[in-house]
């Protein structure tokens, strides 16, 4: 599983106090990421700083699986691609090349074979960088860094006409999808106190996210079914992840849809399953939600050594044809490297970076 890479971020030191109405400033890069999207870190009390190091992805390729287990390639040279996503007429792709500390997203017209660059230096260290298609296919949305947080935007795909903010945060936040109707985004946040939640931002000025979950564990991705009457996502409150559904926007209880783990759900854009990984595993579950929910068994669909995702996102889509967009790692990781900073505090109070 590939883990994303974060940044330490620390409040400017004033006069012996923290400074909290000064930005963050970003003072140790490229720290290893945990599964639920936190830094690997750890300061002692004498000021020692240990953390994990990340080390850049591999170059990845790009490759559609039938529900059978038949894999092709898409044409596209390898590169260290993230969070593929297909849009909702199955004609283009979207995908983010990280390089350096930008993290910008390209496209590519499904069977052509070449990509064009849709953002530009976009930072996305603090916040989680996954990307969702508008229902008409028209506009992405996607999370980038800001001064006090992060912003979510949305982007024409064509690359005419500007971006557009939609939301500021103060804490990591990232688009799961977009509902069906296009009236509001579902977002994946971390809290203050619970851990990952789920929220939706509604398209109407002036209204603040509502919450979806707010509750112990971690929630993460959110994802709609074609009626937007239910939404399936992970939850770790057992203490692993599976898979839950719940009615939107409610009453109504939740549902555990899997009892032997399971990640990276995604509802079938044909409305009639769900699909998630567990291990190397992709499973199905038969699902209907007319005139009410029901719920088959889950069926292992193909098994195969495709990248998997973290928090924030699945690695992979869902064609309307019902194929799967997947990654496959070119080569392999370097090894982690566990680095220690002594007198962390000192170094930090004198705007120094650490030695590594």
């Amino acid at each position: 599983m590939y883990l994303r890479e974060q940044t330490i971020y620390a409040l400017r030191v004033a006069t012996g106090t923290l400074d909290p109405e000064g930005p963050p400033v970003a003072v140790v890069p490229h720290v290893q990421s945990g599964l639920h999207g936190q830094a690997l870190f750890s300061v002692g009390a004498d000021g020692t700083l240990v953390y994990l190091e990340a080390t850049p992805p591999p170059d990845r390729t790009l490759v559609w699986v039938t529900p059978a287990g038949a894999a092709s390639e898409t044409g596209l040279p390898a590169r260290p691609f993230e969070n593929p996503r297909v849009s909702p007429r199955g004609d283009l792709l979207a995908v983010e090349i990280p390089d350096g500390q930008s993290r910008d997203i390209w496209t590519a017209a499904i069977g052509r074979g070449t990509l064009d660059r849709l953002t530009l230096g976009r930072r996305a260290n603090f916040t989680f960088p996954t990307t969702a298609f508008s229902p008409d296919g028209a506009r992405i949305a996607y999370a980038e860094d800001a001064e006090r947080g992060a912003t979510i935007v949305t982007q024409p795909v064509d690359g005419i006409g500007a971006k557009q903010e939609v939301l500021s945060w103060r804490m990591s936040v990232a688009p799961s999808r977009w509902m069906p109707d296009g009236s509001a985004l579902l977002l994946s946040t971390r809290g203050d106190t619970t851990g990952g939640d789920l929220l939706v931002s509604r398209r109407e000025a002036g209204l603040s996210p509502a919450t979806i979950t707010d509750e112990p564990g971690n929630q993460w991705g959110a994802s709609p079914s074609a009626d937007g009457r239910y939404l399936v996502y992970v939850s770790d409150e057992t203490g692993r992840f599976e898979v839950f559904v719940r009615p939107y926007p409610g009453p109504g209880p939740k549902r555990q849809l899997t009892t032997e783990g399971g990640t990276e759900p995604i509802w079938n854009p044909r409305g009639r399953a769900i699909s998630y990984r567990s291990g190397n595993l992709m499973m199905t579950i038969p699902v209907t939600t007319t005139p009410s929910l029901v719920v088959g068994r889950p069926v292992m669909l193909f098994e195969g050594s495709f990248v998997t995702g973290s928090a924030g996102g699945p690695a992979y889509d869902v064609a309307p044809d019902g194929r799967f967009l997947m990654m496959r790692a070119v080569g392999g990781h370097e090894p982690l490297q566990l680095r220690v900073v002594l007198n962390w505090f000192d170094e930090l109070k004198g705007g120094r970076p650490p030695e590594r």
